[in-house]
């Protein structure tokens, strides 16, 4: 016999081998506050007058700031105290304004969605506005719009065409973002906050595209401030805010069971338990769905059907387990519930693995790790010359406006696309984490069961970390490559802010080639944005608008020519130095490991200097390695300039290669021969 897991003996033996899971406590003040908005008027007046007592309304958080409304809508004009009625009432019409602010923008967008012929329904607080809540009492964070995933770029790109942006470049998005998010934040350009969510999946835990599907087929027909739309059947509605409800959040949220009540009243007799059993068991949700049926019937006395309880399915130890480890705070989650959390997130991407068991589940999901991505995800064809293809699977955040993207929890996958005859000597990873300077960040680098490499990730600081790739992994096309991550850390647990993402590495660009580019007939432009980046191999700042900064004592530019070099070749580089105090900057260049030049007559100037060292190549040698070593970068903060810590040397806007006779051709800028 197996011996069970210590965290899973421990679960068991606090909450019982088949017992409830209670999904955490709400306090006396927060129940009064529910009753108050959901009772019968007279105990509600009772519950509301109590609360006040013991309650400041200026330290309320957010979940009290939605729960006021209703409490107005419930009892407002029978608050005998003028002035709790009048701060309950003053709650109530600044969230019915921008309620009506929000609702107007989804209704623009359903209008766009419509001419784009893109099927639509509404979810979550929009959906209850619909259904619920006719007067706009029920506090809207942003509007929901659910649409098919096949109709997904069709609608983002309706929406770009009057200026309705995603976070980040769609141009970017490929086939593997559909299936790893549930959905994009959209907004106009300089806007603050987005206010609307485009979700081709209902759920961000439920990856199975079948659900949005059952969510379409039960939706009901509906309108959003006098536009026609669809919303979820109360069934699906209960399931949502259930689901989406009980998550763990920085902010406690309770108000959950506000909208659970209210769905399942509004709903009456004619609520389809079995319907909801059926869903739920399907995605293997009956852990959760029971625990949070059980709270609502203890905390807001909603009756529920026992035959219903019944029809849902407590499921296994393993479910129990996620339904209580996913209501508490990460960090107090134990190693294996954190595995556990991920696999069933795993289980979910597929209604038919979902209602497999873990065991008969797990070659599926050990193929969704290890093996190669679906072509479909894939670059159908590839030159020899062409960069890295990067395909993000699963642990990833959106990519973010500046390039690059963060991971997600404690594990990531991706696959790395080669040009087929290509070889692969190295993986080459540049990005930075949130970890303080006393616990740097460790990222282990996994491909299979092979760890490749343990990388400990300085403090908050680009850094590029070189691995050597085994012979077996060097000619394969796809790279499948796990990431991870030791510690995950939350922006605003930290006092960063209040994002309660669980961050671990920034990965701003992962390759195992050198890019190919043709530097004697374009010059490679190193400033933001360009996509010559590449080649800024190590020891190199962010680019910024004009160029980029070494940063540090060794700084290494690496790319393949597209063509061979003639014997008499110079590189040269477009740059100016930092050298506060007239103090010249003092250092050499080498290429291919052959000392090139060095920097002693270098000068700070008002402009750029065009630097020029001879590349000195061999017959047949394509291959560009230029090694800049700085003898004294300093920091703006050490000369006294500013608050910048880097140790900054040469700032260079671009490089070329040419024949000697063409050094000079540098426009207005400065010539210097080393």
């Amino acid at each position: 016999m197996i011996a069970k897991p210590r965290d899973i003996a421990a679960f068991e033996e606090r909450n019982g081998k088949g017992l409830v899971v209670i999904l955490g406590t709400v306090t006396p003040d927060q129940q009064l506050l529910l009753r108050a908005a959901l009772d019968e008027p007279e105990p509600a007046l009772r519950c509301f007058n109590e609360w006040w007592k013991y309650v400041e309304i200026e330290h309320t958080g957010t979940t009290e700031y939605r729960l006021l409304p209703l409490v107005y809508r419930n009892i407002g004009p029978l608050i005998a105290d003028k002035v709790a009625a009048a701060r309950v009432k003053g709650v109530a019409k600044h969230v019915w304004v921008s309620n009506s602010r929000k609702a107007a923008l989804g209704a623009y967008v359903l209008d766009i969605l419509t001419m784009a012929n893109v099927p639509h329904a509404v979810l979550k607080g929009a959906a209850m506005m619909t259904a619920v809540h006719a007067d706009n009492m029920r506090s809207i964070g942003d509007c929901d719009i659910l649409i098919p995933v096949e109709r997904a770029p069709q609608a983002l790109a309706a929406l770009a065409e009057v200026d309705l942006h995603a976070q980040f470049p769609l141009s970017r998005f490929a086939a593997s973002e559909f299936k790893r998010h549930h959905g994009v934040s959209v907004g106009r350009p300089g806007e603050q906050a987005y206010q609307l969510d485009i979700h081709w999946r209902p759920l961000r835990n439920v990856g199975a595209d079948e659900l949005t599907g059952e969510f379409f087929h039960h939706s009901v027909l509906c309108e959003l401030s006098g536009r026609k739309t669809r919303r979820p059947c109360f069934e699906h509605m209960l399931l949502h805010t259930v689901v989406h409800g009980t998550a763990w959040a920085a902010v406690p949220r309770y108000d959950w069971l506000a909208d659970a009540a209210l769905i399942v009243r509004a709903a009456g007799a004619e609520f389809d338990w079995r319907r909801l059993a059926d869903t739920v068991a399907r995605y293997r949700l009956g852990s959760i769905m029971h625990a949070a049926l059980n709270q609502l019937a203890l905390t807001v006395h909603v009756q529920i059907p026992e035959q219903a309880l019944r029809r849902l399915a407590k499921g296994r130890v393993i479910d129990r387990a996620e339904a209580y480890w996913r209501t508490i705070d990460p960090k107090r989650v134990p190693f294996l519930g954190k595995h556990i959390l991920t696999l069933q997130i795993l289980r979910r991407q597929e209604s038919q693995l979902a209602r497999r068991s873990v065991l008969a589940a797990l070659p599926k999901i050990w193929r969704s790790l290890f093996d190669p991505p679906p072509r479909a995800l894939m670059r159908a064809a590839m030159a020899i010359g062409d960069d890295d293809h990067v395909i993000y699977l699963s642990g990833w955040q959106d990519l973010e406006r500046i390039d690059g993207r963060w991971t997600d929890g404690s594990l990531a996958v991706l696959g790395i696309q080669r040009a087929p005859g290509r070889q692969a000597n190295f993986l080459r990873l540049t990005g930075y984490t949130l970890a303080p300077p006393n616990a740097p960040q460790v990222v282990d680098v996994y491909s299979g069961w092979r760890r490749l490499a343990r990388l400990t990730w300085p403090s908050q600081k680009l850094c590029t970390q070189v691995i050597s790739l085994p012979q077996s992994l060097r000619s394969r096309e796809v790279l499948m490559l796990q990431l991870h991550i030791r510690r995950p850390i939350e922006p605003g647990a930290i006092g960063l802010n209040k994002d309660t993402r669980r961050l671990g590495l920034f990965l701003q660009d992962i390759r195992t080639t050198l890019s190919v580019r043709d530097a004697t007939a374009v010059a490679l432009n190193l400033s933001d944005g360009s996509c010559d980046a590449p080649v800024l191999w190590s020891g190199w700042s962010h680019p910024e608008p004009g160029g980029c900064w070494t940063d540090g004592p060794n700084a290494v530019l690496r790319w393949i020519s597209q063509r061979d070099l003639p014997h008499d070749a110079h590189l040269i580089m477009r740059c100016f130095a930092f050298a506060p105090d007239g103090e010249p900057l003092k250092g050499s260049l080498s290429i291919n490991n052959r000392p090139a030049g060095n920097l002693a007559r270098l000068q700070s100037s008002s402009g750029p200097t065009d630097l020029s060292v001879p590349i000195g190549p061999l017959p047949g040698d394509r291959e560009i390695d230029v090694q800049i070593r700085i003898e004294n970068p300093r920091s703006p903060r050490d000369a006294g300039l500013s608050s910048d810590e880097r140790k900054l040397g040469l700032f260079v806007q671009s490089v070329r290669i040419a024949h000697p006779n063409g050094a000079s051709r540098s426009g207005s800028a400065n010539s210097a021969a080393l």
